[in-house]
């Protein structure tokens, strides 16, 4: 996907994401500790369907399960020398749910490494990794990137400029922030907004925080920037009930809240976790411009 053909398909209206992937899988069995990617490719077919689903629900984009195949995660199960074959195939099985219909979206995320000065890494050694993952996205044939989750401003930096130099394709980047404006790590919204700004990247946004929390964040961000903001709400924080997790927040409070992020000024849309293919379902019912 060219950036133009992004743009003219954000002029179309609202543009829906899937939801979580991994605490779907937990439900179907897949342990805590586990390699996720590993897991996946072992049970292909459940990946399959449940993307499948978010695409009849009207998903137009899906995240390709590739959240963590970068070496340094990776490389502490064993599978470094594997990247090319895991992403490709983790591809493959999104690119076959989303068909003629849909997109998909080279998944990638933290590492949880700083570069120096303040934590041990080169920065350049952040990029090296990243591009690495992103040339096999690529040439796996994603249609853009978004990179999610992000906690560290330098990281998500080294991340974007990887990317860059692999190819041309639309990039989007969410940071997790707290109530107070702020990501994990204290860095100030303004400051991140403005340097995606200067890279130049084509979505900006947030993710794995409620809707109900994210709704002044969005306000404020709208301050700092006219880029198309993108928000993946979770379904609140898991509560350990009879041995299960269980998400507070409902399908039908999460679309409700979904509603006031598209009216406040969301472009882009999907759903973190604990989010199902009923929970995009009511979404996109509730805020779908006919």
């Amino acid at each position: 996907m060219t950036k133009q053909q992004w743009k003219e398909r954000l002029d179309k209206g609202i543009v829906y994401m899937d939801g979580a992937t991994g605490s779907n899988l937990q439900k179907k069995g897949m342990k805590r500790g586990t390699c996720a990617e590993k897991w996946i490719l072992e049970h292909e077919d459940m990946v399959y369907e449940l993307q499948k689903q978010y695409l009849e629900v009207g998903s137009h984009i899906l995240l390709a399960p590739t959240f963590m195949a970068n070496r340094f995660y990776l490389g502490k199960y064993g599978l470094e020398n594997q990247i090319e074959e895991i992403n490709t195939r983790l591809v493959q099985i999104s690119k076959r749910a989303a068909g003629q219909n849909g997109l998909v979206a080279g998944n990638m995320t933290t590492t949880g490494k700083r570069s120096a000065p303040i934590g041990t890494v080169a920065f350049q050694e952040l990029v090296d990794l990243y591009k690495e993952q992103a040339q096999h996205l690529v040439k796996a044939g994603v249609d853009l990137f978004c990179i999610e989750t992000m906690i560290y401003l330098e990281e998500a930096k080294s991340c974007i400029l990887a990317i860059k130099e692999v190819c041309d394709l639309p990039i989007f980047v969410s940071m997790i922030y707290k109530e107070d404006g702020r990501t994990i790590c204290g860095t100030d919204m303004e400051i991140v907004i403005k340097t995606f700004e200067q890279l130049r990247v084509d979505a900006v946004g947030m993710n794995c925080i409620k809707g109900k929390t994210m709704l002044p964040l969005l306000r404020e961000m709208k301050q700092y920037t006219k880029m198309p903001i993108l928000v993946k709400p979770n379904a609140g924080l898991p509560e350990h009930i009879d041995g299960k997790n269980v998400y507070p927040v409902t399908p039908e409070q999460f679309a409700y809240e979904g509603q006031q992020l598209v009216e406040a000024g969301a472009s882009i849309i999907g759903g973190c976790c604990g989010t199902t293919p009923e929970y995009i379902k009511l979404l996109v019912e509730r805020t779908i411009r006919k």
